[in-house]
């Protein structure tokens, strides 16, 4: 029997969708071992709000600059902006974590661009080719 357009097209972006769901379970699973092997080792009594604001404190500000970095970078290993500024809210406190966050996700979008533009990838719409690429000055 064949299948219409619309079913074609559900089917189609289950498939792309998949990976998305096994990098999420993974994701879940890494950060549940890391829960439990903190409080297996004792590695957690480190890591409270206030051990984590002294050491970033005495980092000066290669701290900031530091997490503006990791931020952006994390872009291209696409790890969501909303751990880093929880992330940065945790260690520099709510104002400092609030202005990093803003200032780490605009310099994520400037890493994002060069990154990507006219690469021919697919990006957010994988039925559509990036703009500027060869093939779409074709079609």
């Amino acid at each position: 029997m064949p299948l219409n357009k619309a079913t074609n097209a559900a089917l189609e972006r289950q498939r792309l969708l998949k990976p998305f769901h096994i990098r999420l379970i993974l994701a879940a699973v890494l950060i549940v071992s890391l829960i439990v092997a903190g409080k297996i080792t004792g590695a957690h009594q480190y890591f409270t709000p206030d051990k984590v604001q002294d050491l970033v404190g005495n980092a000066g500000i290669w701290g900031y600059v530091l997490f503006i970095v990791i931020f952006s970078m994390g872009e291209l290993i696409h790890v969501f902006g909303l751990i880093f500024v929880a992330a940065g809210v945790y260690a520099f406190g709510k104002t400092a974590g609030l202005v990093l966050g803003i200032v780490g996700g605009d310099d994520r979008g400037l890493c994002q661009f060069p990154c990507y533009a006219d690469r021919g990838r697919p990006g957010l719409y994988p039925d559509r080719q990036a703009l500027g690429s060869q093939d779409a000055a074709e079609a």
